[in-house]
């Protein structure tokens, strides 16, 4: 997907390709990353706190 000039809501390098998840653009590199980080890594963690922040975000933007 071409994001444009886009900031990775993760690592916030220029994200012009990657996904976009609750409004917010995720580079290819940290997409690839949250693919294939095996559940024991403490990057797991981290991806689940990010992830979780941006639904929350996202979900508090509708009230």
């Amino acid at each position: 997907m071409d994001m444009n000039a886009a900031e990775c809501s993760i690592c916030s390098q220029d994200a012009k390709t990657g996904i976009k998840l609750f409004n917010n653009a995720i580079c290819r590199e940290c997409e690839e990353d949250i693919l294939n980080v095996d559940i024991k890594d403490i990057k797991y963690e981290y991806y689940k706190v990010v992830i979780k922040k941006m639904w929350i975000d996202y979900i508090l933007a509708f009230n």
